[in-house]
């Protein structure tokens, strides 16, 4: 018994079995409740590489694991991480139980967990890329509705994830020569360009971002919002991984210029195109876009605090797109079957107008404080403070705009509100969702505990 079989092999191997269980939709989530919950609390009471004695018996678990010369290596400081991502699907799972979605979704969603987990602990690193793309063809199914024909979305996808694999495969070869030779400025650069289209792929920075709102647009919100809440959690943590382990790359500026300039043109380019819309679904991946945007800003300070904000911020992040994506789903789902409660359809109207209200940044609402932190420590530079500025009114006029027609179509269904709609489970489930959002928004350093263990997996970034 060791880490990595606990950790990656456990969910791939159950994720495996619960798709035996996909005809019983319930058994299937409740199943994968169980297993993220049972992974959640061993990352919390296992230390790793330490002796522990049960009676007579004495063992350890090794943080090592080798298949084929390559070693997987999750150690005690890596835990934090593999909790909030576990922590994290219990929530996800929970709110599955409520909806009509792919029924392949609980089995493959932990498969894609422990692919993710298996891609942040590989060594080399290189085979990083492998496992991501692994990652990406696991995930097509998810995104396949029955009886539908495969959209542009998915197709674009596949498209430039796996355009992203060359570009990181080709940098892990590089870094030897520079490790070999740091002198070498030519190879620096060309590894730095070839990291940052990689990551620009895997991240969708423009111009490689129309397949994010494309898949939003297509596939099932609430899946699709899984993928879009773990997959650049997975690949920003790769990337700081890096900077953590290779010092001439995290001491490069140019390398620094590269994460702030990706993280304005993410920022702005998805304020600018919200203006454009109102499709519900399109401007979620639009909030995605914006969010890594934010994420890229924080890391590009690359300060103690800005990593702090970083992981601060998913907390925020979590809640809003599992509302967003919750409530987007339903009101879908009841529109494609032509049937209505119009006291339960205005509760997902209210929760909806409320989340988009908080995906703005409001002060006081969700992630709304730790942005403004985030925008305060570039006040002293004109030029990105305007973009920046300009990003965020675009997508909080289109936002706005939204919000006007929300009220002005569906005013009627919320009136139809009734105070048997909210003693339900799952209206009850929704309230704490969005008294959560207010609670954030109100103490923003009620995870600063958290966020700081979890940036401890960067020793060197933070020393």
């Amino acid at each position: 018994m060791n880490a990595p079989l606990i950790w990656v092999f456990l969910p791939i191997f159950s994720g495996v079995i619960i798709w035996l269980l996909r005809e019983r939709e319930s058994a299937a989530k409740i199943a994968g409740i169980v297993v993220s919950s049972f992974l959640f609390i061993l990352t919390l009471l296992i230390p790793l590489d330490t002796l522990m004695s049960v009676g007579v018996l004495t063992f350890q678990i090794p943080s090592e694991m080798s298949i084929l010369g390559r070693s997987l290596i999750i150690t005690s400081v890596d835990l934090p991480f593999i909790s909030l991502i576990f922590g994290f699907a219990i929530f996800w799972f929970i709110g599955s139980l409520f909806l009509k979605i792919n029924h392949h979704f609980p089995a493959i969603s932990l498969v894609i967990l422990g692919l993710m987990i298996a891609a942040i602990s590989v060594e080399p690193f290189l085979y990083a890329a492998l496992i991501i793309e692994l990652v990406v063809l696991v995930t097509i199914p998810l995104f396949i509705q029955p009886d539908m024909p495969v959209g542009k979305g998915v197709i674009r996808f596949l498209q430039f994830q796996t355009l992203a694999m060359p570009f990181i495969l080709y940098a892990g070869w590089t870094i030897l020569g520079v490790e070999a030779n740091r002198s070498n400025q030519v190879m620096i650069q060309q590894t730095i360009i070839a990291l940052g289209l990689g990551f620009a792929l895997w991240l969708a920075v423009f111009p490689f971002y129309s397949w994010i709102p494309l898949l939003t647009t297509e596939c099932e919100p609430y899946t699709v919002g899984f993928f879009l809440l773990f997959y650049p959690m997975t690949t920003l943590h790769l990337g700081l991984k890096f900077l953590n382990t290779y010092s001439w790359l995290r001491e490069s500026i140019m390398l620094q210029d590269v994460i702030q300039g990706a993280g304005i043109v993410l920022i702005l380019t998805s304020g600018v195109l919200c203006l454009y819309q109102r499709d519900m679904r399109k401007l979620f991946g639009y909030l995605v876009i914006m969010e890594n945007g934010f994420s890229l800003l924080a890391i590009s300070l690359n300060t103690q605090l800005g990593y702090q904000l970083y992981f601060a911020s998913m907390f925020p992040r979590l809640v809003i797109y599992a509302l967003w994506t919750y409530t987007t789903t339903k009101i879908v789902s009841q529109s494609a079957k032509m049937t209505s409660n119009p006291g339960q359809d205005g509760l997902y109207q209210v929760a909806l107008f409320f989340t988009l209200l908080a995906s703005i940044g409001l002060p006081l609402m969700g992630n709304g404080p730790l942005r403004v932190q985030v925008i305060t420590l570039f006040s002293g530079q004109t030029a990105q403070m305007l973009f920046i500025f300009l990003g965020i009114l675009g997508y909080g006029l289109g936002i706005l705009r939204t919000l006007n027609e929300l009220i002005s179509t569906q005013v009627s269904v919320i009136r139809n509100l009734q105070a048997n709609n909210f003693i339900r489970f799952e209206s009850i489930l929704l309230f704490v969702g969005l008294l959560a959002i207010v609670i954030i928004g109100l103490f923003p350093n009620l995870f600063a505990p958290a966020s700081n263990l979890l940036i401890q997996i960067y020793d060197k970034l933070i020393a």
